[in-house]
């Protein structure tokens, strides 16, 4: 399945504010475990797929405490990824 032009805003996030400390960056995420592709939903509204992103590499994201700054150090140059067509 080709996840960038099969995702769409109707795909389900998980909102961080489900997360100890919201993000000042990033709205929401989203993870697709059998293609390992990390979807991320920015508060300026744009959306990026990042891919052959472990399962491991989501659920640190998920427990960190400034999820801007994990993704900064942890996701972006690290993974391949493309703007999602808003």
């Amino acid at each position: 399945m080709d996840l960038l032009n099969s995702w769409t805003f109707e795909t389900p996030f998980v909102p961080l504010q489900q997360s100890p400390m919201p993000s000042s960056v990033i709205a929401a995420i989203h993870y697709e475990p059998a293609a390992k592709t990390l979807l991320v939903r920015y508060l300026s509204g744009a959306s990026y797929i990042y891919k052959n992103v472990p399962e491991e590499v989501y659920e640190e994201m998920k427990g960190a405490f400034s999820k801007g700054t994990f993704l900064n150090k942890r996701i972006k140059g690290h993974y391949k990824f493309e703007k999602c067509a808003s």
